[in-house]
């Protein structure tokens, strides 16, 4: 139950963004995009699950491509593209069934609306991505060994995603990128705010308290530390209210289970640390490290990325 409850926190895509500053003394973080203007990042990240069925995944590396359409009637639209992807070990990226696994991306990508800011908001293309989801990377899924009844709820709740949620399942690291595009920052004090959302997967209340900082400005780069933390209550609200619509005829005895382990979880600890290096030119980020940590008592899952900006020609040299 614990891990379940591992899987659907990360399934939310928590991305928590520092609210702006208007001191007299500011760092200013630009961001105005012209259309047509493409940029690369690589995401190297790794995942550890410690305590009960414990796991540690391959660190995987991905490239991908962000570019910006413009605004158009539905808002800021811009397309993510795969370059590549697969694991950092490269022995472990020549079995032929990593490799079988890794060509469902391949020349896959999709437009998303974003904000002003650029963080996304809506999937565009919806029926592509479900399509995409319920087809070859449902096909991977199946293989997990999960019984017919979990794949056909999950079917089921794939189907039913928003433009919204979709976009929370599948760009949350993406979402990182954005963190700190078009703000401004007091070089003297630190800002702290309780920031409420709305979790999209659930239509519920999230509530996140953050604390930013500017650690220093040097060579055109602005050093940035973000701490974040979620409230118990609406994390715990969100996962019922989710697994209630991932198993909405659940057995009685199901339902006890899940009670009983929520009021086990005394130990509840779900955030976020990030340190950023961000240009002060254009507001891009050219580095960012990140780690999120979701322990429930008896399981921890620690999720740590290094995202680095490329050039063009470093993108296209590794996806060749």
């Amino acid at each position: 139950m614990r891990n379940l409850f591992l899987l659907i926190i990360l399934l939310a895509g928590f991305v928590s963004t520092p609210a702006r500053s208007y001191d007299s003394d500011i760092v200013t973080l630009p961001y105005d995009p012209a259309n047509g203007d493409t940029f690369y990042y690589r995401i190297r990240k790794s995942d550890v699950t410690e305590g009960e069925k414990a796991k540690v995944k391959p660190v995987s590396l991905s490239d991908v491509s962000i570019e910006f359409l413009g605004l158009q009637e539905d808002g800021y639209i811009y397309k993510l593209s795969y370059l590549s992807m697969g694991p950092e070990d490269k022995n472990l990226a020549a079995i032929p069934a990593v490799k079988q696994a890794l060509a469902m991306f391949e020349g896959l990508s999709f437009e998303y609306i974003a904000d002003e800011t650029g963080s996304p908001l809506a999937v565009r293309d919806l029926q592509k991505v479900k399509e995409w989801l319920l087809g070859p990377a449902f096909d991977l899924l199946e293989k997990t060994g999960s019984s017919k009844e979990t794949m056909q709820q999950m079917r089921t709740f794939f189907g039913n995603m928003s433009a919204e949620s979709t976009a929370e399942l599948l760009l949350k690291d993406i979402g990182f990128i954005f963190m700190y595009t078009g703000t401004e920052f007091s070089m003297t004090e630190q800002y702290e705010a309780e920031n409420r959302g709305v979790w999209n997967m659930t239509g519920t209340e999230l509530v996140t308290h953050v604390r930013t900082e500017v650690v220093s400005v040097n060579d055109g780069l602005a050093t940035l530390r973000t701490r974040s933390g979620y409230t118990r209550e609406s994390v715990m609200h969100g996962i019922e209210t989710l697994m209630a619509q991932m198993i909405p005829n659940m057995a009685p005895e199901k339902k006890d289970e899940m009670q009983a382990a929520f009021r086990e979880m005394e130990s509840f600890d779900l955030r976020q640390e990030f340190d950023a290096e961000v240009s002060i030119a254009d507001g891009w980020p050219s580095q960012i490290k990140g780690v999120t940590v979701t322990d429930v008592g008896k399981a921890k899952r620690t999720i740590t990325y290094e995202i680095s900006r490329l050039s063009e020609g470093q993108a296209l040299a590794r996806a060749e």
